[in-house]
């Protein structure tokens, strides 16, 4: 479970629909891995929870300590439908958005 409050909206991932997620093909417990999951609010808003290793994009440092680190990305429905485009499968993307023009 990941939660977080951005500009007085609250975005928690067990209260969400999850539409698809993509990860970089490292394994979880590798420092490279990430991840990132497309969600939907009961509310209709979209959201990106990102998460990865100490050597991901999302890795951060404490103490000189190299850590995990997450990501809420607040997304407008064609912010959501261009992340479905470049990290879902087409079949993914027509089940989520319907299917589009040829």
């Amino acid at each position: 479970m990941a939660k977080k409050i951005i500009n007085g909206r609250m975005y928690n991932t067990d209260t969400t629909e999850v539409l698809g997620s993509w990860d970089n093909g490292y394994p979880r417990g590798d420092f490279s891995f990430e991840e990132q999951t497309l969600h939907k609010k009961k509310t209709g808003e979209y959201f990106v929870y990102a998460s990865g290793g100490a050597q991901s994009n999302l890795g951060d440092c404490y103490g000189g300590h190299d850590c995990s680190g997450e990501k809420f990305i607040p997304m407008s429905v064609e912010q959501a439908q261009q992340w479905s485009e470049e990290y879902l499968t087409v079949e993914k993307y027509v089940e989520i958005w319907g299917e589009p023009e040829e």
